[in-house]
């Protein structure tokens, strides 16, 4: 899965929308959308508040097996 497949499925399982995510970390629902198609890759900073926001770990947004 890519980062933006591993983002739209955690976010969906939060039962969360994009703007509701952009909003709790600081960014636009755009980019959201964009980083969710595949268009944008989210910086460091902005990936590590995209996980945080969907209370999950980095390791597991670039696929790295957990646990």
């Amino acid at each position: 899965m890519t980062i933006g497949e591993i983002l739209k499925k955690k976010r969906l399982e939060a039962h969360m929308t994009g703007k509701e995510l952009a909003k709790l970390a600081g960014t636009s629902a755009s980019m959201i959308s964009h980083i969710e198609s595949g268009y944008k890759v989210p910086s460091l900073g902005l990936a590590d508040r995209l996980t945080k926001a969907l209370g999950f770990s980095m390791d597991e947004l670039v696929g790295r097996k957990v646990g």
